[in-house]
């Protein structure tokens, strides 16, 4: 569950925050975000895999490339 509620914090986080700041997204933000969805989405459908599947490394590795998206660069 946090995984999935993870992916909705770290899309608000890239769109809504400007919006509340009323600034424009820079370019650098909207490249990171791309990766970061790129990498968490993936990542944590093959952790749920590895779960359901009982295989820890898969799992390790899912949640690994998760945290690598969570902590793109921003």
């Amino acid at each position: 569950m946090f995984g999935w509620v993870g992916l909705t914090v770290l899309g608000t986080l890239f769109t809504l925050w400007p919006t509340v700041l009323r600034t424009r997204m820079p370019d650098e933000t909207r490249r990171a975000s791309r990766v970061g969805l790129r990498l968490a989405a993936p990542g944590l459908a093959v952790a749920v895999a590895g779960l359901l599947a009982d295989r820890q490394w898969v799992a390790l590795a899912g949640l690994a490339a998760y945290a690598a998206g969570a902590s793109a660069p921003r």
